[in-house]
């Protein structure tokens, strides 16, 4: 899986470069704000003489009066001061560098309501231009899609555009045009998001989150939680100043440990770490979207004092191709750069071990305990295994199952039997501390089941 930012040698760009610019070819980064991530691309918007222009120091939005691109000049001021806001955000405020272009060109077109706006780039200019949707709905979601557009041509001041991937871009667009709203409005900067925070997780049953490297827009909510705990709006500045000679993979890790993470930290320990904070509620932007929206899972290990083993979503019927219904059901699995929460609770107040077989232990099981006072304790699955005693009935928590490592299937059973008589509790430790005692460099769980 690529994961870094690989190069093919100079001669090859500029044959490549040469051939793409002759055949006029275009590249877009799209902003929906529709629940589904990924739209139908507009056309490449409109280049004739503008009826009317809007100038202000760094942008000059066009528009037109008639024809099927009609927008107002009043909407083209708006524009203008949205985006001159978002400007001064990320240029003047956070140090992002200066577009080389001295006044970006912005038109004005018409494209479905759930479009946002698009930044095509040909690979003549690596600046491009901003083009923005007037018939976006609502319309109180310009600032988010001002700030997404913007953010794409800045991006381009720090790698080659056509080698970067999605999970990269679009995901730190989203974060970053969330974080230059947050502060002055909260509502307008969450509410057109809100369905990108919900969308990485429940991609697949039972509560699996979707694998990092291939999401678009939907890993904004993994670049948001490291903004949040390493540096804010900084964070992502960091990152892709780092990223100009890293792999991104190590521009996060070199950005988070310039933001106080510990000294040692990998990208696998951000990942760890993510994954953690997203079934412990400990990740900003998610408390945005209700755990009924991104939390529910098939996969719930109930603890009534007997053995119980999951190892498979719910059965479903379907029909072969010969026309005979056949059942199904899904193994569990989880991707590499994926995570999995199976949701615990205990209706037994005796000793339980809970244990992860993984036949190629390629997982990082942790426990984590919700107290009644709301307050989440948790610790890693030693081995393979861990017992829970003295928890009072009734208690909710989750077994949530990390994959960093490039090996294995991640296919696994989780499993609930009465402890054996002897059994040591596992000491589950406060959140904070599980986190702050992560590995550097975490590697799969050793000693477990095979």
């Amino acid at each position: 899986m690529y994961t870094g930012k690989a190069r093919p040698p100079y001669s090859a760009m500029r044959s490549t470069l040469m051939r793409l610019v002759l055949a006029s070819t275009a590249v877009l980064l799209v902003l929906t704000l529709a629940v589904s991530p990924v739209a139908a691309y507009p056309s490449y918007g409109w280049h004739e003489p503008a009826d009317g222009s809007v100038d202000s120091p760094h942008f000059k939005v066009l528009y037109k009066l008639t024809g099927d691109e009609a927008a107002s000049a009043a909407y083209a001021k708006e524009v203008s001061g949205s985006l001159e806001a978002a400007y001064a955000k990320f240029v003047t405020s956070y140090g992002y560098l200066k577009p080389h272009d001295p006044k970006i060109h912005v038109y004005l077109y018409w494209d479905a309501p759930s479009v946002g706006g698009k930044t095509p780039s040909l690979w003549t200019t690596q600046e491009g231009e901003i083009d923005i949707n007037a018939k976006m709905s609502p319309q109180n979601n310009l600032s988010v899609v001002t700030a997404h557009e913007l953010f794409h041509v800045l991006q381009r001041g720090y790698y080659e555009f056509e080698w970067a991937p999605k999970w990269v871009i679009e995901g730190t667009a989203v974060t970053a045009s969330y974080l230059a709203n947050r502060a002055t409005s909260v509502s307008a900067a969450s509410d057109p998001l809100a369905s990108y925070w919900k969308d990485q997780f429940g991609t697949f049953i039972s509560g699996r989150l979707d694998p990092l490297f291939g999401q678009q827009y939907t890993s904004g909510s993994f670049w948001a939680y490291l903004s949040q705990r390493y540096g804010g709006e900084q964070f992502l500045h960091r990152f892709f100043t780092q990223g100009h000679d890293l792999s991104w993979t190590e521009a996060a890790a070199a950005a988070a440990r310039a933001g106080g993470a510990p000294s040692s930290t990998t990208f696998d320990r951000l990942y760890l770490e993510f994954a953690l904070a997203a079934y412990a509620g400990k990740v900003d932007v998610l408390s945005f979207v209700s755990n009924l929206e991104y939390g529910l899972t098939d996969a719930t290990l109930v603890w009534n004092g007997w053995a119980e083993a999951l190892s498979s979503g719910a059965v479903t019927l379907t029909l072969s191709r010969h026309g005979n219904v056949v059942e199904r059901a899904v193994p569990f699995k989880v991707a590499r750069y994926g995570v999995m929460g199976i949701r615990l609770h205990l209706d037994s107040e005796a000793p339980v071990t809970l244990e992860v077989t993984d036949s190629t232990s390629s997982l990082l099981p942790y426990v984590l305990i919700t107290g009644a006072d709301g307050k989440v304790v948790g610790a890693p699955l030693a081995g393979g295994k861990v017992t829970l005693s003295g928890l009072p009935r009734g208690t909710n928590g989750w077994l949530v199952l990390t994959r960093v490592v490039r090996t294995g299937t991640g296919r696994f059973t989780a499993k609930a039997s009465p402890a054996a008589t002897g059994a040591s509790p596992v000491n589950l430790v406060p959140f904070d501390q599980l986190v702050a005692g992560l590995p550097a460099a975490p590697a799969a769980a050793s000693g477990g089941s095979r």
